[in-house]
């Protein structure tokens, strides 16, 4: 099975909010350097972020749900900005 990398960040809180969301949507993730961002993320700024990736056969729905995100935030955000 061939992996791909669909996300990456050293906020914990992103990659969690984003690991219920794909299982949710039935998508198995794998998380790299999860390990190492926990120990380097915030002293080394960036310098490790976790990965999340994604088998090749889940790429393209994974893709398609983080563009669904994306854009419910965006909207979101255009709502805050009108009130």
């Amino acid at each position: 099975m061939s992996l791909k990398e669909i996300f990456a960040s050293t906020d914990p809180v992103e990659i969690s909010f984003l690991q219920s969301i794909f299982e949710d949507a039935g998508i198995k993730i794998h998380l790299f350097d999860s390990h190492t961002n926990a120990i380097l993320g915030s002293v080394a700024g960036g310098f490790s972020p976790c990965r999340i990736m994604v088998s090749e056969s889940d790429y393209e729905t994974a893709l398609d749900l983080l563009d669904e995100l994306d854009a419910q935030l965006d909207a979101e955000e255009q709502e805050d900005d009108q009130d």
